[in-house]
């Protein structure tokens, strides 16, 4: 695993990200739930945590820059 692969770098990023989000959150997740009458509570933490998560991917992948080796040669006009 070579550091300035970019594909090791993004995922060092995320994995960072991620472990740093769980850490800070933690403190709410030890909270008992609070029983309200008339029906439970939904948990929305997991739900956005997924679209943030997905649509952070579709980014990275969408804007991606290509892999050429070598770069298209420009045109030459009127010689």
């Amino acid at each position: 695993m070579h550091p300035r692969n970019p594909f090791w770098r993004r995922l060092y990023s995320a994995a960072s990200a991620v472990v740093y989000w769980l850490v800070l959150s933690t403190e709410a997740w030890a909270q008992q739930p609070v029983q309200e009458e008339g029906g439970g509570s939904a948990s929305y933490v997991l739900p956005y945590f997924l679209v943030i998560f997905s649509v952070g991917l579709g980014m990275m992948v969408v804007l991606r820059s290509a892999r050429r080796s070598e770069r298209a040669k420009p045109k030459q006009y009127g010689e």
